[in-house]
């Protein structure tokens, strides 16, 4: 039920990232009908549960046209049965020159009726602005100013507004020591001003035990 063992060595390379091991992890064999609906049971049985929606880690380490047939299975099992359809959201991280892309994520579970948003890793360099790192400034967050000094989805190069989810921390980036908690007002402003933009769908990170 997994790929045949191989490390992920070549971003550049999607074959690499998607059917090899991420971190010594083994790497399902997602390209399998067994293993997809194994998968897809198992997101039907938490909605059958009455779970509200599922955040798919590490999306980018699976085949795009897999996943989605994963989620179509899922969506269409459960609108049969008049239950809602899960909301979904892909974590998926860009780099410059890799093979993958967040966008090349778009469109998934829209087929079967759903759909799935998309992390915006972007978006947490709004966090070094309440910060002031660098001697950046929280007025650069104003979207109408002036040009290379503005928020906006054009300025940041983010992807469209109606795919995106966006955070100034989840669990991986709080490793990277930037805005937290302990920031104290700093940080609820931070989290004010992304409640209050119209764009993406915002998540909020409660992890007031970590330790950077």
């Amino acid at each position: 039920d997994f790929h045949a063992p191989c490390g992920i060595t070549n971003y550049q390379s999607a074959a690499n990232v998607q059917d090899c091991e991420l971190l010594s992890l083994p790497d399902l064999n997602t390209g399998s009908s067994q293993v997809r609906q194994k998968i897809a049971d198992y997101l039907i049985m938490l909605g059958r549960l009455e779970v509200a929606g599922f955040r798919i880690d590490a999306a980018k380490h699976i085949q795009q046209v897999e996943l989605d047939e994963i989620l179509s299975r899922v969506n269409n099992t459960l609108a049969g049965e008049g239950k809602p359809l899960p909301y979904v959201f892909l974590e998926v991280i860009g780099g410059a020159g890799e093979a993958l892309s967040p966008r090349d994520y778009f469109g998934e579970g829209y087929g079967s009726g759903g759909a799935a948003d998309i992390t915006e890793f972007t978006f947490v360099g709004v966090g070094d602005k309440f910060l002031g790192v660098g001697g950046q400034r929280i007025s650069e967050l104003n979207p109408d100013g002036p040009p290379g000094s503005r928020f906006s989805e054009g300025a940041w190069n983010l992807m469209p507004s109606n795919k995106a989810v966006v955070f100034l921390q989840n669990h991986d980036t709080q490793h990277n020591c930037g805005l937290d908690y302990r920031d104290g007002d700093a940080y609820r402003l931070a989290n004010v001003w992304m409640l209050a933009q119209p764009y993406g769908y915002p998540s909020v990170l409660s992890s007031f035990a970590f330790v950077c």
